[in-house]
């Protein structure tokens, strides 16, 4: 029984074991130390891309920043995607390791918002749309989502009793 005891216990405590998860602090590398992600997407192991419009510090200031690991997280790079506080972080979506969509709300009003899009590992980052979508009060953009560097779709809060929801062409 001594034995049968023993062999349970070193049973159970391999399934435990082998089944835990190990959890390692990131720093990201944030310009502005009380920002935290707001949003994260883990393309695969290796790549993440994080963005933020946060600053956990109670100063109400507006940040638009975003960070990157192709690693696995041992190095961060980050930086800015646009000078324009006035919008915040919706969603993110990372594509590979250069390419990233970000999804802004207009913090202002409420609504409308732009695409951001980099194909560089964030060194520069273009307007995809010019906040042609989600315009009409209380449109709200929500998620971006892309299956590839070309093939996407946009969705928000329901308009007129409908989602909004935009696929690339």
């Amino acid at each position: 029984m001594k034995k049968l005891y023993t062999l349970f216990l070193l049973v159970v405590g391999f399934t435990l074991h082998s089944n835990a998860q190990n959890w390692m602090m990131q720093n990201i590398g944030y310009s502005v130390a009380a920002a935290y992600p707001s949003d994260i997407d883990a393309v695969d192991s290796n790549v993440v891309w994080t963005a933020t419009s946060s600053v956990g510090d109670g100063s109400g200031v507006g940040v638009q920043l975003w960070s990157r690991t192709i690693d696995g997280g041992a190095n961060w790079t980050s930086g800015s995607f646009t000078a324009d506080t006035n919008f915040r972080i919706s969603n993110i979506s990372g594509v590979d390791s250069n390419t990233c969509y970000i999804l802004t709300y207009n913090n202002t009003v409420g609504s409308g918002g732009y695409l951001f899009k980099t194909t560089d590992g964030g060194t520069t980052w273009d307007t995809v749309s010019t906040g042609q979508v989600f315009l009409a009060s209380p449109s709200f953009p929500n998620i971006v989502h892309f299956f590839d560097a070309a093939n996407g779709m946009l969705m928000g809060d329901p308009l007129g009793g409908y989602y909004e929801i935009y696929t690339t062409v």
